[in-house]
C-alpha cells in the first residue's frame, strides 16, 4: 500500500491524497481521494474503512459506512440497499442478503 499526498493541481481549500493499493497481478487498483480540507477526515476515514473491510469481508454495515463517507443521509443509504436488495443481480453478493426475522426463522431453532 502506498499513500501520497497530492499537491500539484489540487485546488486551495482541498484536500488531495493519493491510495494506490498493492498490485495483485494481474490488476493493480488506484484510488485518489479530495475532500474540501476541512472534511479531510472523511479520507483517513474512509481509507481505514477499507482496509478494516480487507480483512473482515465487505457487509451492509461498510456499504452504509460508504454512503456516509461519501455524504449520503442515512434515508439514502436505506435506499441504496433496498435498491441493491431487488436488484437481479442481489444474489450474486452474499452481504445483500436480507437477514432473516425471527418470525422468518419460526420453527427453525434447534436445541432444548
Amino acid at each position: 500500500m502506498i499513500l501520497n499526498r497530492l499537491g500539484a493541481g489540487v485546488p486551495r481549500g482541498v484536500a488531495g491524497l493519493g491510495y494506490v493499493r498493492a498490485p495483485t497481478p494481474p490488476t493493480c487498483v488506484a484510488y485518489v481521494f479530495y475532500a474540501k480540507t476541512a472534511e479531510a477526515w472523511r479520507i483517513d476515514a474512509y481509507i481505514m474503512m477499507m482496509v478494516a473491510a480487507a480483512k473482515a469481508g465487505w457487509n451492509e454495515g461498510f456499504e452504509r459506512l460508504e454512503g456516509t463517507l461519501l455524504g449520503y443521509q442515512e434515508w439514502q443509504n436505506d435506499v441504496h440497499i433496498e435498491r441493491l436488495r431487488a436488484s437481479p443481480h442481489a444474489k450474486n453478493f452474499y452481504w445483500v442478503r436480507r437477514p432473516q426475522s425471527g418470525a422468518e426463522n419460526a420453527g427453525t431453532e434447534t436445541g432444548p
